[in-house]
């Protein structure tokens, strides 16, 4: 969907399969480099993200809602949007895969969001940083009446990798990440009639 040089191909979008009847939901996923989470993706939905050798920008795969045990909403279709990792090795594509990550995140009715245990407390290398830069930008684009705020909590999910629940509880867990969106919710321009709290807008 979007271009190794960050611009968007709205030409992919004609090629999913679903009619103009379907109600459809869309899912983005972020994560550092080496935590598989497109082979995750394909083997939640049963797509075929992980294929290309050298993918870039977003991949999109349609998920009809029959087709998946993961979709549990009967007759609510899905469309994945595997955004390409943060930390990527080109340093010269920082900025398109910046543009990736707003895009998917300001199109997404929910997130999955891929993190090393041990980073976890590492803003910059876990992707948290680069998280809540969409967070601010998806806001900013609601303020311009860009995209519309949307109704409801979307759904947040966090995969942790090599997760120790003695260490840190699920409980701790969500209320660290829920202050990283608080930091930044408070600081950014919003819409009218936004609610006070980040955590009104997520389902954690």
């Amino acid at each position: 969907m979007l271009s190794a040089d960050g611009e968007l191909d709205a030409n992919v979008l004609l090629n999913l399969p679903f009619s103009s009847e379907d109600v459809l939901s869309v899912l983005c996923a972020f994560s550092a480099h080496g935590l598989s989470q497109s082979a995750f993706l394909d083997s939640l939905f049963g797509t075929s993200l992980a294929d290309p050798a050298d993918r870039r920008g977003i991949a999109a795969a349609f998920v009809p809602a029959d087709d998946s045990a993961a979709l549990v909403e009967p007759g609510r279709s899905l469309i994945v949007l595997d955004v390409e990792e943060f930390d990527g090795k080109d340093r010269a594509r920082s900025e398109a895969r910046e543009k990736a990550a707003h895009l998917a995140f300001a199109l997404s009715d929910a997130t999955i969001f891929f993190v090393r245990m041990h980073d976890l407390a590492r803003v910059e290398s876990s992707g948290l940083s680069a998280l809540r830069t969409s967070f601010a930008e998806m806001l900013r684009l609601q303020v311009a009446n860009i995209i519309a705020a949307r109704a409801g909590k979307r759904a947040f999910i966090v995969v942790v990798h090599d997760f120790e629940d003695d260490v840190l509880s699920r409980d701790e867990l969500i209320t660290g990440f829920m202050h990283e969106m608080q930091v930044v919710y408070e600081a950014a321009a919003k819409p009218n009639r936004s609610p006070p709290r980040a955590i009104d807008l997520f389902r954690l």
